[in-house]
């Protein structure tokens, strides 16, 4: 365990977070199982449960439209890990279709985890966006999904700089999202054109609201506001604990927040934030603390947030791996990707270039 005794003196925002799957919506899953599109297992939807590919092979066929031909599909399976039966035709019916050419020519690894990337990229293919013909990248698939409205960027956002898990409330809460999103070429949606081919009626996609009630943006489960109690603040988690404790100064005695925390447990992330995004803006620390979504929030930067002064930052601010304000010499705190705490002055200093000159300033992004 490594202890973080945070003064909180300082303040843009710090966020120690423990990210956790808000407590289970079955909203969206009731929808799609009324229409055929999602069914659940042994013990119920299992929307806590790990996504794996073979799920998302089977979910690529039910919004392409084409579960039945794959279901009927009675061609060979290359792969050797694949079980006989429906999972067999699935796999086999996608790689008969190039939609996967699994992790070797033999293997296909059915229960190996799927993530967003590979989920999204699935459902961007399903809405006519070639990712081979340039239209969009693996990489960058998540804000392929942002610029066409199907995930918000907070949630690309929160879910690429702490390298969430996909579940399977994801892949139902996602595909809700690709259903009532246009088309590539504008024609339909993808639950308008599913109901072209008789996947399920028109009626019954508007009555499920996925046909005429606008489109629907995912959000991350970690940025609801669902007032779940998470796992992780339970005492029995031992990834964040909070004690109070007096102290002894020449002046008297004081009380401080002695927060813990273990940067290496499972789903343990650091990031710095700004309020609203911007350089010298301030807000209450009460709504700061509200939308961040996470479990430990801690003041930085600003001595004097709330006053009529300039809001400029004193020292360095980076977050996810870019400088967004410099001053070299003053002390700065921080975290390495890895979770190490680092507190000392780096001198930085930035190189502009214009035509054939270039020359170096010690501050970037500073009102002087």
């Amino acid at each position: 365990m490594r202890t973080l005794a945070l003064a909180l003196t300082l303040a843009l925002s710090l966020n120690i977070s423990v990210p956790a799957r808000a407590a289970v919506d079955e909203t969206n899953t009731h929808r799609l199982n009324a229409l055929g599109l999602f069914l659940g297992t042994g013990s119920g939807y299992d929307l806590g449960g790990s996504a794996t590919r073979l799920h998302g092979i089977i979910m690529l066929t039910r919004m392409l439209g084409e579960e039945a031909d794959a279901l009927s599909f009675d061609g060979p399976c290359p792969f050797s890990d694949v079980a006989a039966g429906k999972p067999s035709a699935y796999t086999g019916y996608a790689f008969a279709q190039g939609y996967t050419t699994g992790v070797s020519t033999t293997t296909f690894r059915p229960n190996g985890a799927l993530s967003f990337k590979h989920y999204v990229t699935f459902l961007l293919r399903a809405l006519g966006y070639d990712d081979g013909a340039g239209d969009f990248t693996f990489a960058a698939s998540l804000d392929k999904a942002v610029e066409i409205g199907m995930m918000t960027r907070a949630s690309a956002d929160c879910i690429l700089q702490k390298q969430y898990a996909l579940y399977r409330g994801d892949l139902v809460d996602l595909f809700v999202s690709a259903l009532t999103t246009p088309l590539a070429d504008g024609s339909a949606t993808l639950a308008e054109s599913l109901a072209k081919k008789g996947v399920f009626t028109w009626e019954e996609g508007r009555a499920q609201g996925l046909i005429g009630g606008g489109q629907e943006s995912y959000v991350h489960s970690s940025l609801r506001n669902t007032g779940a109690p998470k796992p992780e603040q339970s005492a029995s988690s031992g990834a964040v604990s909070r004690v109070t404790k007096t102290y002894a100064l020449p002046s008297g005695s004081v009380s401080a927040d002695v927060i813990t925390v273990d940067t290496s447990a499972p789903g343990v992330s650091v990031r710095a934030a700004m309020v609203n995004q911007k350089l010298g803006a301030s807000a209450p620390f009460s709504s700061i603390v509200s939308a961040s979504g996470a479990d430990v929030i801690v003041n930085a930067n600003f001595f004097a947030a709330y006053s009529g002064q300039d809001k400029f930052p004193v020292g360095h601010v980076m977050a996810d791996g870019t400088f967004l304000y410099g001053v070299s010499g003053l002390t700065s705190f921080g975290f390495t990707g890895s979770g190490a705490v680092y507190v000392g002055r780096p001198a930085v200093f930035f190189y502009v270039r214009g035509g054939r000159d270039s020359w170096a300033c010690y501050e970037m992004n500073s009102k002087t």
